[in-house]
Parts: C-alpha cells; structure tokens; sequence
C-alpha cells in the first residue's frame, strides 16, 4: 500500500511536470518549458511521496546533481540549436529571395538594352533605306544639273555688226518683244530650279552624313552588346574555373563569395587593428621610455658640463694659488738673499 502511495504521486507530479512543460511549449518559452522538467526531475529523486527529503550518502546526492545539470545543460543546448537553426534557415531563405530578385531585375534591365538596340539597329536599317534613296535622287539631280550647265555651255553669241545705237535700240526692242519676255521666263525657272536642285543635294548630303553618323552609332551599339554577351560569357566560364560555381544565377553565388570574402576581410581588418593597437601600445611605451632616458641622458650631460666648469673653475683656481706660491717663494728668496748681500758688502 505504501509502494502504491509511492508510485501514485510520483505519476502526478510527472503529470503535472509534463503539462506544465506543455504549456511553456505553447507560450515559446524554451526556459519556461525546461524549468518544470528540471523542477519535476529533483522532486522524483530527491522526495518521497510524502515530501520529505530522503537520507542519502552525499557521493549519491552528488552524482544525482550532476545527471540532472548534465541533462538539463543538453536540453539548452538542444533549444539554442534548434533556435540558431531557424535563425540560419530565415536568413538563408531571405537572402535567396534578395538575390533572386536582384536578377530577377538586372536580367530584365538587360532585356531592356536587347530591346532598344534593336529598335536602333531596325530604325538603322531604315535609314540606310532612305540614304541609298536619296544616293538615287542625288544622282539624278546632279545629272539634270549637268545637263542644263552643258546647255548654257552651248548658247552662243555672235558680234554685233550695227553700231551701238542700233545696238542699243534693237536690245530695247528683244526686252519688250514676248520672246525676250519668255525666254527671261525660262531662264527664271531655270535658275530657281538649279537653286532648288542645288538645295536639294544639300539636304540630301547633310541628310546622308546623319544617316551615316546613325548607321555608325548603331554598328557600334551591335559591335558594344556582342563585347557584352562575350564578356558575360567569358565572366561566367571564369566564375566556372575559378570558383566552382554551377549557375544559372551566378550573380547570386557571386554576391554569397563576395559576402564571404568581406566577411573575411572584416575580420582580417579587426585583427589587423588589433595588433596595429597592440604595436601602437607597444610604440607608445617605448616612446615614453625613450623620453625618460633622453630627459636622464640629459640631466647626466648637464651634471656634466656643471661639473667641467666646476673643474675648469678649481684648476683654474689652482693655478693662481700655484703662482701666488710661486710669487710668495721668490719673495722670500729674495729677501733671504738681501740680508746676506749686504753682510758681504760690510
């Protein structure tokens, strides 16, 4: 009966451990929802039904510590797993996105430059059309306008055998006759239709040149997005053997290398700056011992020097003391000397 009591409340407060580990499971509270675990783990090792805490030899109370610890050290690392995996898996599923709609992006912009240098490349062709017929237009103009110059070339003019008055009076009378007048009439039309040719094969040429200048521009636009197809292809054959990348996105795998390689830059930056602090640290102390040796270095030069002078002062002082001694013998000589001359004199 009493093993029966045991194992009853030990059923319940595995229960009621298991329901409150459920309900932190529904909140999202991973220490919520481990703390009921580890509080129900101690109570079923460490109490009897009735609640009282059993004797026990302290190595056992000890090795049941550290069962509980270790297990409750695997389920937070389990937890912190679980959650850096999730962490891992968003940020990789937004990136993905990014970088699909990037490409997404750049692909149609380059859809966008296909286009319009077709449309120049057809507006082109168009023009060409229309040079090589005004090329056939000019061709004409210019031989109707050869044909008149042969014709003027042609006109000529016999001397006049009359004097100037008849000369004169027959000029008066081909002005007013209706032949002249014509004739002036033709001529008119004749010198507007030059001018107009003349105008005409002006356009035509300035017309050409921009044709031309088009047509260039347009050859050039050709020759610039075949360079960029090669380019693109040859980026990727590169990508291929340099990097290993599988494509079709290479702007995607190229942005995950290149995030990569500022990553490691980055760290290789905060290492560098690291140890450029350290050998500025290292710097500045052996700038701040050079300073204090220079500062003793110089009191030393100064004692020095104080100490020269003090010499050069002593010795200085010495050699007049020796040529007071100097003098001060001679004058004692000298007076030894004089008693002795005059005791010979006497």
């Amino acid at each position: 009966m009493k093993n029966k009591r045991k194992y009853t409340h030990l059923l319940r407060s595995a229960l009621a451990m298991e329901r409150a580990s459920f309900a932190a499971r529904e909140r999202g509270d991973a220490e919520a929802c481990l703390k009921p675990r580890v509080d129900g783990l101690v109570k079923l090792q460490f109490t009897d039904c009735k609640g009282r805490m059993p004797l026990s030899e302290p190595k056992e109370l000890k090795l049941r510590f550290d069962r509980i610890f270790r297990l409750t050290r695997f389920v937070k690392a389990m937890e912190v797993m679980k959650k850096m995996k999730k962490d891992y898996y968003v940020h990789q599923r937004d990136s993905c996105n990014a970088l699909r709609k990037e490409s997404k992006e750049k692909i149609r912009d380059l859809d966008a430059k296909i286009k319009v240098c077709a449309e120049i490349i057809e507006k082109s062709n168009q023009k060409l059309l229309e040079i090589e017929e005004l090329e056939r237009k000019a061709e004409i103009k210019q031989a109707e306008l050869r044909m008149l110059n042969e014709q003027l070339g042609t006109i000529k003019v016999a001397p006049y055998p009359g004097t100037e008055k008849e000369l004169r009076a027959e000029i008066h009378e081909i002005d007013s006759s209706t032949e002249f007048q014509e004739l002036e009439t033709k001529r008119d039309r004749l010198k507007a239709s030059i001018d107009s040719i003349t105008r005409d094969i002006a356009r035509m040429i300035k017309e050409k040149d921009e044709a031309e200048n088009e047509m260039r521009n347009a050859v050039s636009l050709k020759m610039m997005e075949n360079d960029v197809r090669n380019d693109v292809h040859n980026i990727e054959r590169q990508l291929v053997v340099a990097y290993g990348f599988r494509g079709p996105d290479y702007v995607g795998e190229l942005d995950s290398k290149i995030a990569f390689e500022e990553k490691e830059i980055q760290d290789l930056r905060e290492a560098s700056n690291i140890e450029r602090r350290r050998g500025q640290n290292q710097v500045d102390a052996a700038q701040m011992e050079l300073t204090r040796l220079t500062c003793e270095a110089n009191s030393l030069l100064s004692s020095v020097e104080q100490r020269k002078r003090e010499i050069e002062i002593e010795e200085r002082k010495l050699q007049k003391a020796n040529l007071s001694q100097q003098h001060l013998c001679s004058a004692l000589l000298a007076k030894q000397n004089i008693p002795t001359a005059t005791h010979g004199f006497k």
